[in-house]
């Protein structure tokens, strides 16, 4: 049997087939007719299937004297709603879920809205793309990538940055790919060079942080050298005065570019008729990640071109747009919080909550209910993570242990994208449908929800996804032309072109005699995440299973180590100990280490700074030192 799903990985979405033989996953294979990937799916997508039987939770688990012990749903409902009930909805946190379904991200939010009273409901679209919400939101009126992936092959100038296209998002990549052997010129801009950057026909290398200058200089550049721009959009005049200062000149020596390299890339982005700008985590997960994403859709938005943030999780995408937002409510008419209090019956918790990045650091949180997310490995600073949560009371709803399950009161199993029917949204907003292949070895998140909400005196019932599905048509403003069956587009028309001028002002963290170097943290070409789903793949765990921090050679031989010793790696925030990797694809002064391993916890690097606009954090700019490990 061979059941369509969704690849339950990144913000791609691509649809695949679940090769199911005596109720066991036995291999995935590619969906040819896939719009997303044309069938071309990547190696986490064609081992997808392993990671269902390794790692799960299996059962309820209730901590006792210390220890988790075995229990019943009815005991671990009975439990949560003792410790919840009494608690003001201002001090609980709650957390969507973004590999669980559009109709459990709906549920989850209206219980924490309706039952726990509390609008602090976030989802990890905070540490990555929250950045590019914000941005999309304010300058073309829409929060999700207004294109295709397939329009990519239209392009005849492609510019990447801030991001590996090759390794985090091959189905994007493919279609830079083509476009590529139609004749279009590939920039690709980076602190390192990355395995996608070998593909580029211009490759620029900056110094970490200052993307923001160099796109700003490129703007600068097209305008001024009178290449065809859109003149007719809000703000141009004041855009024009803010760039100003980005000559090339000062770009070499802010970003430490390539002056060649950089008049290619002007010329090729000014004389572009068909231009797109991809970019990512490195260029959102900055403390000032939202000018970073507004520089880029600025330069699309001049050239008439496409913009393509590219999204982490399967459905990072929903989510946020089912309500896991602390802002949500507030965004909303009044007709349509009129509209959400009679369908609930229940009137909303006022005001604006606040996202994981805040209450996981606020001494008035005393309660986590975290759905699909693992704050005790994702967020920085993590000795102060795991210090509150270690003194607050914890609910873990998932579907594999991790880090965070380390600190957890309660424990229940949730099912994974194999074992359940419902939506995702894909990083196009694309609304494409799962389907049910295995007997589920947990419960989906809307189940227990309804199971859960009536501990609390709030009736929330639903027999099955399509009641849910339906009133999702009737509260989210963007869903309402979504039919669920045939696979459709949430609301993604843009609403207005308003540049949004912004300037590079100062790298977040700088290298000093006590901590010469800079730490980046990036995704592995073979894990994921936080490593649930990946480090549960035999075949993904084999191919990578230690964690190895990447120095350039002439750092190694000056500090005296060698490829697989021990270092010691040392910020203003803490320390680790980890193994090293020598590469020249590193640059000196540079030290780059994947975030997926539990037990080389490098967030506890990262000191907490945060994106004004939007909470989230700097993990792309850290000063270390780096010494010889015991």
């Amino acid at each position: 049997m061979e059941v369509k799903s969704i690849c339950p990985y990144c913000g791609c979405g691509c649809s695949m087939y679940i090769v199911v033989e005596d109720g066991i996953a036995k291999a995935i294979k590619p969906d040819n007719s896939d719009p997303v990937s044309s069938g071309l799916l990547c190696l986490r997508g064609f081992t997808a299937h392993e990671m269902v039987y390794s790692g799960r939770i299996r059962t309820p688990l209730v901590r006792r004297e210390g220890d988790l012990v075995q229990s019943t749903f009815k005991e671990a409902y009975r439990v949560i709603s003792e410790k919840l009930s009494g608690i003001d909805g201002e001090r609980i946190a709650v957390t969507g879920n973004p590999h669980a379904t559009n109709e459990s991200n709906y549920v989850i939010q209206k219980f924490a809205r309706a039952a726990l009273r509390t609008n602090n409901i976030d989802t990890c679209a905070r540490l990555c793309h929250a950045a590019s919400c914000f941005s999309l939101t304010h300058t073309l009126g829409v929060s999700v990538m207004p294109h295709t992936l397939a329009e990519l092959e239209q392009s005849d100038c492609i510019l990447f940055v801030g991001t590996n296209p090759r390794s985090n998002y091959p189905a994007a990549f493919h279609r830079i790919l083509m476009a590529k052997r139609n004749g279009a010129h590939i920039i690709s801009i980076q602190p390192i060079f990355n395995s996608a950057s070998q593909f580029a026909t211009t490759f620029i290398k900056v110094n970490s942080g200052t993307h923001i200058y160099l796109i700003n200089t490129i703007l600068r550049e097209i305008i001024k050298r009178g290449f065809e721009v859109d003149r007719g959009a809000d703000n141009f005049s004041e855009l024009v005065s803010v760039l100003e200062e980005n000559t090339p000149e000062r770009a070499r020596d802010v970003c430490g570019c390539d002056r060649e390299k950089l008049e290619e890339a002007i010329e090729a982005v000014g004389g572009s008729q068909r231009f797109s700008i991809l970019y990512g985590m490195g260029m959102t997960q900055h403390s000032y990640g939202t000018h970073n994403a507004l520089s880029c859709i600025n330069l699309a938005m001049a050239k008439r071109g496409k913009v393509f943030p590219m999204r982490g999780r399967s459905n990072v995408q929903g989510a946020p747009d089912m309500g896991c937002d602390p802002s949500f409510t507030d965004n909303l008419t009044e007709d349509d919080k009129i509209r959400i209090e009679e369908s609930w019956n229940m009137p909303l918790p006022k005001g604006i909550g606040r996202g994981i990045t805040e209450t996981a650091y606020d001494e008035d949180t005393c309660a986590f209910l975290l759905f699909g997310m693992n704050p005790a490995q994702s967020l920085p600073e993590s000795g102060r993570v795991w210090r509150k949560l270690q003194d607050s009371f914890v609910v873990v709803v998932n579907s594999h242990f991790n880090k965070t399950c380390e600190f957890a009161d309660v424990i229940l199993p949730s099912c994974v994208w194999a074992e359940e029917e419902g939506t995702y949204t894909n990083a196009e907003g694309r609304v494409r449908r799962i389907h049910k292949a295995l007997e589920p070895e947990g419960k989906p998140e809307w189940v227990m929800l309804c199971e859960l909400s009536a501990y609390f005196g709030y009736d929330m019932h639903y027999s099955h996804i399509g009641e849910i599905q339906e009133e999702i048509r009737k509260i989210i403003p963007a869903y309402r032309d979504v039919s669920f069956i045939e696979e459709g587009f949430r609301e993604k028309e843009t609403r207005y072109r308003m540049y949004f001028p912004v300037q590079f002002r100062v790298v977040e963290d700088r290298r000093s005699p006590q901590f010469p170097f800079l730490l980046t943290t990036a995704r592995s070409p073979v894990h994921f995440c936080t490593g649930e789903f990946s480090r549960n793949s035999r075949r993904l765990n084999k191919m990578e299973d230690v964690c190895m921090a990447s120095l350039n050679p002439a750092d190694a031989e000056e500090i005296g180590i060698g490829e697989g010793d021990t270092i010691r790696i040392v910020s203003s925030a803490g320390s680790i100990e980890v193994k090293a990797r020598i590469t020249a694809h590193v640059s000196r002064g540079t030290v780059v280490i994947p975030y997926h391993f539990s037990e080389v916890p490098v967030n506890s690097l990262i000191p907490l700074k945060l994106d004004p606009l939007t909470g989230t954090p700097n993990y792309k700019t850290v000063a270390v030192r780096v010494e010889k490990g015991g």
